[in-house]
């Protein structure tokens, strides 16, 4: 059995209060530590893997999302579900919960037995009010602040019902 975290990038751990902060002009492109740091206890304290949902997994490989999380936070890469099911399927960028969705039934036809998941998205809350079931697993994040301590303690209240 395992728990699961469908994980978006922008708005969730890179966000632009942080990229201004460090001179980037508010484009995301800088991983916000704090973010990760939280993260990465919600995954250590909840024994949950990281499947990425993000769009980030069009424009960088599985490697090259680890070796950035990694500069953040050593070891970070430990949590992502490795191998071939890393990633949401591809869709493009209208139907995260629909990806998201095939993904747990694809999960499951390889008799996976997960035991929870959460979606960590900076998304309108629209997009996941279609399926109550998805709905249920939803965390909004703040998208100009990120995954911050409010989303945590969220996200483990959904992990460890």
């Amino acid at each position: 059995m395992s728990k699961i975290i469908f994980l978006d990038f922008d708005g969730v751990i890179c966000n632009p209060s942080y990229c201004i902060a460090m001179g980037n002009s508010g484009l995301y492109e800088i991983l916000e530590p704090r973010s990760v740091f939280l993260l990465e206890r919600l995954c250590t304290e909840t024994g949950a893997k990281i499947v990425v949902s993000s769009s980030w997994r069009y424009q960088h490989s599985f490697k090259e999302l680890c070796i950035a999380l990694n500069s953040v936070k050593a070891g970070f890469s430990n949590h992502f579900l490795g191998g071939e099911h890393w990633s949401t399927p591809l869709y493009g960028f209208a139907d995260r919960e629909g990806e998201i969705k095939e993904w747990l039934e694809a999960a499951a036809k390889r008799g996976e037995e997960i035991e929870g998941y959460v979606i960590l998205d900076d998304c309108s809350l629209a997009r996941y009010k279609v399926d109550e079931e998805i709905y249920s697993h939803f965390v909004k994040t703040d998208k100009y602040d990120g995954f911050g301590f409010g989303d945590y303690l969220s996200a483990m209240g959904i992990l460890m019902v």
